[in-house]
């Protein structure tokens, strides 16, 4: 029984169950949002590392640094004389002596080849020589009776560990030194300041020579 406007009034049992039902629901709607509120969980973490990386590879490479070609130049041999030329004054040739060359480019005198190591790790240097498609001693560069000689020196200080032949020059073989060339410093350093060495030709040209143009490649490999 409940007053209504000061009225007792009758109310059936399915109206107040209707009641009940509804205050029920909510009572649970609400706890359900207090727990909801009090105790929510999230996938975040509290803390997160990231990484950064990168790697140097070893380079092994070589290269001739500066001029790539000696022009001794165009010329001829006086009657019954030598001509000797060099891109280095400790021997002799036309720039420092009298000689049978007329017309010659003498002032490559002190133009020598410069091997450089521009890899990142020490290496070994060989060269060997081509004049065209056969090996590039004197004879078949020049002819018979000619010369053809090189010498290897520190462009810096302490560049090379050990020099093939550091104050001598050396004819260069009948082979050319062969495919796999003459080996002509140890441990080439790589580092700036201390990398690189010099290469000094002289050749002797006989009268005799034959006319036309000679030519003598070098190339320089690093292992």
């Amino acid at each position: 029984m409940i007053m209504v406007d000061g009225t007792m009034a009758d109310i059936s049992n399915k109206s107040l169950a209707l009641l009940l039902l509804g205050a029920l629901v909510v009572s649970l709607s609400s706890s359900l949002y207090v727990m909801n509120e009090a105790g929510t969980i999230t996938g975040r973490a509290l803390t997160s590392t990231g990484v950064a990386n990168f790697t140097i590879n070893n380079t092994m490479s070589i290269k001739f640094a500066g001029a790539t070609v000696i022009p001794f130049g165009v010329g001829n041999v006086n009657s019954s004389q030598t001509c000797y030329l060099g891109t280095n004054q400790t021997k002799s040739s036309c720039a420092v002596v009298n000689c049978g060359c007329v017309d010659f480019n003498s002032t490559v005198s002190t133009q020598n080849l410069t091997i450089e190591n521009d890899g990142s790790v020490p290496v070994n240097v060989s060269v060997n020589f081509t004049s065209g498609s056969v090996a590039g001693n004197a004879s078949n560069f020049i002819g018979s009776g000619a010369s053809f000689q090189f010498l290897v020196k520190q462009n810096e200080s302490n560049s090379c560990g050990s020099i093939m032949n550091g104050t001598t020059f050396l004819e260069v073989n009948a082979t050319g030194f062969g495919p796999n060339g003459a080996k002509i410093c140890n441990y080439l350093d790589h580092l700036g300041g201390n990398d690189s060495l010099q290469m000094a030709f002289w050749i002797a040209i006989p009268e005799s020579t034959p006319a036309g143009t000679h030519t003598n490649t070098v190339l320089a490999t690093a292992s």
